[in-house]
């Protein structure tokens, strides 16, 4: 994912941090991009210097002391040329893409453009930024496990990031098909089918969602994605909003964008920004590190993993009812562990539809689903549930059920579907994660003081370990709920 959050930058001298991968030969083309920059108007050049930093690849580092609440640097808008916008009004790329403007989104815009760009380096006004981003893009991918050798792959093997790799090279033949191919054939001379290749998006592709940045517009009254000179080279730390150490993107009036600081920088310190609260898989599939100890780490289990559910086309449908019309795969059936956040709001409420035996748990657990989903008016009795008092309550006493006392005893119990139902469901839960425990690698269980820091497999120990410590963090949650029954 791009770094989204580029309004609320964050400055840190912290050692927790990890370097995008840089090649040796681009501290050049980064010479090349400053004295570009200084021909377009670019001011503070003067305050930063790009160099390669203790962990081996390049950073921005202050060149002299900054004083807080200063412009670090002053970036003109003509120097972020490669936005959809522009893609969309170019005179020579800009009919083709319009008219297949409705099969593409803004992202897909941008990275056709960019990989425009990219065929057609050496004679276009953008040269030094495209041959930095040329420069970089090997090491690049080679820190991608999207391009990791099979058995490296391995190391990721039973976890989120894996299934969503193999999504994403999905995604790209049919991005190529959908869009590329057809540039190819309707338009050969502008978009060459020998250089417009499969490998050359998925290049383009992982150096956009790498590098791209949202930046601030007055004149659409919203930001957008665009690939950002110099701003885009700047490291990553995971430091605390609440640290008070701010560096933001300021909204101008569409002629500039800076940077400026909260709080005073030394001569040769870093300036890391942030680029979003993203976990380890997040930063390991679209920029190539990891953090050590990341404190917004996330898992997405797939409840499909589960053996032990029902699931029929009626279950499934009760889950897309109760989502109130959203596909159920996004909303209930891969529900989101993240550190200290609980379980997840949907997790239960979705294993207790796909467990229910009989009518009466079924609708139990469908009122209660659709609870979780906001939507009294698809209750299966039509009417609210209780405010999760222990009292009994003898109004929902149905004299005319076959079990009168069912949904009292639910309420008097505290479960919403009663004990033995919440109890069975509480193990499936427990089996099913124990079940995604099993399929993560074992290889690298002990793997952190085997690999050197930065290397693949010590990114993917990394990684799987810390997915690992969020499933027996639910567990450990799962198991106290089973105890409280």
């Amino acid at each position: 994912m791009s770094r989204t959050a580029a309004f609320n930058f964050t400055f840190a001298a912290s050692s927790k941090s990890m370097k995008r991968p840089h090649p040796n030969s681009s501290s050049r083309n980064s010479g090349r991009l400053i004295s570009w920059l200084e021909e377009l108007g670019a001011t503070g050049l003067e305050n930063i210097t790009i160099r390669e930093g203790e962990g081996g690849g390049l950073g921005v580092f202050a060149a002299k002391k900054i004083a807080p609440q200063s412009t670090i640097y002053q970036c003109p808008t003509s120097a972020v040329a490669i936005t959809a916008d522009n893609a969309l009004n170019d005179p020579i790329v800009g009919p083709p893409l319009r008219s297949l403007r409705s099969q593409m989104d803004k992202h897909e815009v941008v990275i056709v453009y960019l990989l425009y760009y990219w065929v057609n380096v050496g004679s276009t006004n953008n040269d030094p930024y495209v041959a930095d981003l040329i420069a970089q893009s090997d090491e690049l991918m080679a820190s991608l496990p999207k391009f990791w050798p099979p058995k490296e792959l391995e190391l990721l093997g039973g976890t989120s990031s894996r299934v969503k790799l193999r999504a994403q090279g999905i995604y790209l033949r049919e991005f190529h098909n959908r869009v590329v191919d057809k540039l190819t054939l309707e338009h050969p001379s502008i978009f060459p089918a020998a250089k417009f290749t499969i490998e050359a998006l998925q290049r383009a592709h992982a150096t956009y969602w790498s590098r791209a940045i949202t930046v601030p517009t007055t004149s659409r009254n919203k930001p957008q994605l665009a690939m950002t000179p110099l701003f885009d080279l700047f490291n990553h730390a995971n430091c605390p909003s609440s640290s008070g150490n701010r560096v933001s993107i300021v909204e101008g009036d569409d002629t500039k964008y800076k940077m400026v600081s909260a709080s005073g920088i030394e001569i040769g310190e870093e300036i890391f920004i942030n680029y979003g609260s993203k976990g380890n898989e997040d930063l390991l599939r679209s920029f190539g590190f990891v953090l050590e100890n990341n404190p917004v780490n996330v898992v997405e289990l797939d409840l499909r993993l589960s053996g032990e559910c029902e699931w029929s086309e009626e279950r499934l449908g009760l889950l897309e009812s109760a989502a109130q019309g959203v596909i159920p795969e996004n909303k209930w059936l891969r529900p989101v562990l993240f550190s200290g956040g609980g379980l997840p709001q949907k997790f239960l409420p979705a294993l207790r539809i796909l467990c229910a035996k009989g009518e009466m748990e079924l609708a139990a657990a469908v009122n209660d689903a659709i609870e979780n989903g906001l939507d009294e008016g698809k209750r299966i009795d039509g009417e609210k549930k209780g405010g999760g008092e222990d009292e009994f309550d003898w109004d929902k006493v149905d004299w005319a059920s076959g079990d009168p006392f069912f949904e009292a005893n639910c309420q008097a119990e505290n479960s919403p579907c009663g004990t033995e139902f919440e109890r069975r469901t509480l193990r499936v839960a427990i089996s099913f994660l124990d079940k995604t425990l099993e399929n993560l690698p074992t290889k690298i269980l002990n793997g952190n003081g085997e690999f050197e820091k930065g290397s693949r497999s010590w990114m993917a120990s990394v990684y799987v370990e810390g997915e690992r410590a969020l499933i027996h963090e639910a567990r450990d949650m799962l198991l106290n709920l089973q105890e409280k029954l």
